[in-house]
């Protein structure tokens, strides 16, 4: 079962989510066109867009993109970032209360987003909204940081205060979910997957504010927010006040079977 109680906490805080969280290489971008043949002013429909993290390089292609986004706040502030896009839509509602539109779109998208879907459903639903042929990517960047001497040092304060690490450090990644599901779907074929290794380093400041988008962290009670951040900090200080986080992007990709 997928635990969904923390899902909306990413609402609270879209413009720190936008200044912090990461994106996603350009080669990984450059695949999904390729791998999808999108036509020209293609439509895509995206899942889950947060606060376009993922959804500005296929806007500056000249696709057009409907975006499905839960969080109303972050509905809000996508649509003022994408205000001078002409291309650009976005519905608030969840992906599984969301009632469709009359067209089909030739490629669906999600980033950092589908790991809270139920495989079954969400490759149903799926592939009910794509044209014959269409494609679907799913997307996520996994921190593959905990070999480093400063994960190491940090895990016993998580486990002292009984906070989960979030979804995209722990062992099994999200992606997971859906590899099996897409290799027995009867929707889809051609199924691939790929992986983008990379790396960015954080100051002290801006690596809190990036925890703050987190939502095992967003969940504690202020007050054990406060301890459980300071005992964090003084790991930060013992490391030069930097922090390297190495991340791997990891794309799932396959295209429509014809609909019946």
């Amino acid at each position: 079962m997928i635990d969904k109680r923390l899902k909306t906490t990413f609402d609270e805080v879209p413009a720190l989510y936008d200044e912090v969280r990461p994106t996603y290489p350009a080669p990984l971008i450059n695949d999904v066109i390729d791998l999808s043949g999108i036509p020209e002013k293609g439509s895509i429909l995206e899942i889950g867009c947060g606060t376009g993290q993922a959804t500005k390089p296929f806007l500056d292609r000249g696709y057009s993109v409907l975006a499905v986004e839960l969080g109303p706040n972050l509905a809000e502030f996508t649509c003022q970032k994408f205000a001078s896009y002409h291309n650009f839509q976005v519905e608030v509602a969840s992906f599984e209360d969301w009632s469709g539109s009359d067209q089909n779109f030739d490629l669906l998208i999600a980033g950092q987003v589908f790991h809270w879907i139920e495989p079954e459903y969400g490759l149903r639903k799926s592939a009910s909204i794509l044209k014959s042929g269409g494609a679907i990517a799913l997307f996520w960047n996994r921190d593959v940081s905990n070999q480093t001497a400063f994960y190491q040092a940090t895990n016993p304060i998580y486990e002292k205060y009984k906070v989960d690490a979030p979804k995209a450090q722990q062992p099994l990644s999200p992606s997971d979910l859906y590899e099996d599901a897409f290799r027995n779907s009867s929707y889809f074929t051609d199924f691939t997957t790929r992986k983008y290794p990379w790396q960015e380093t954080y100051d002290k400041e801006r690596y809190f504010k990036l925890l703050d988008t987190f939502s095992p962290h967003r969940s504690l009670d202020p007050e054990i927010r406060q301890q459980f951040y300071a005992e964090l900090a003084d790991i930060v200080d013992a490391f030069n006040g930097l922090v390297v986080r190495f991340y791997e992007a990891e794309l799932l990709f396959a295209n429509r079977k014809g609909k019946k």
